[in-house]
């Protein structure tokens, strides 16, 4: 409800974009966390006795999670999307529900999708959409500086995962 709300006051604001498949995802969205829930509590005790499945099930469920972020950023901008910063969420709590190497995992698919829909973009394999406010079209750099910016925030990704994986095992220790 959140996204679909946040979708209607850009729009009213003045912004343009591929409304409809970013409804769609939102939609998607509230159904694979309405399975998720319906999973956890129909499996909850055997969960609880096995923690390797619920592990399992929640990497499955982060898995969806990023699929449906990337979906997202692509249709705000592409690489290029505010929306990218949202992978870090994931990242910090892949890091503190399971260990570090599952962060560094995570990090790494976040970097690499973002890396791979740059190339998609740039060899025109990709078509772009383009957010656009009140009839102009907003900043698109050029793709030298979406690789400075990536390379930054790749870095960010893997120090984030460090650093809260370090806390978390000294927590749990």
């Amino acid at each position: 409800p959140l996204m679909i709300a946040a979708a209607l006051v850009c729009r009213w604001m003045g912004f343009e974009f591929a409304m409809a498949p970013v409804l769609a995802v939102a939609v998607g969205i509230a159904v694979y966390n309405a399975a998720f829930a319906w999973i956890f509590r129909r499996y909850e005790t055997r969960m609880r006795l096995d923690p390797g499945l619920d592990r399992k099930v929640t990497v499955v469920q982060s898995a969806c999670d990023y699929v449906a972020v990337f979906l997202l950023i692509y249709l705000t901008g592409g690489a290029w999307s505010p929306l990218a910063l949202f992978l870090i969420f994931h990242v910090v709590i892949v890091a503190i529900q399971f260990f570090r190497r599952i962060a560094y995992l995570f990090a790494a698919w976040a970097a690499g999708g973002l890396w791979l829909l740059l190339a998609g973009q740039t060899t025109g394999w990709l078509p772009p959409h383009v957010i656009v406010f009140r009839g102009e079209p907003l900043y698109a750099p050029r793709p030298a500086f979406v690789v400075i910016w990536l390379l930054v925030f790749t870095v960010t990704l893997f120090v984030t995962a460090a650093m809260v994986g370090q806390i978390m095992r000294l927590l749990r220790s």
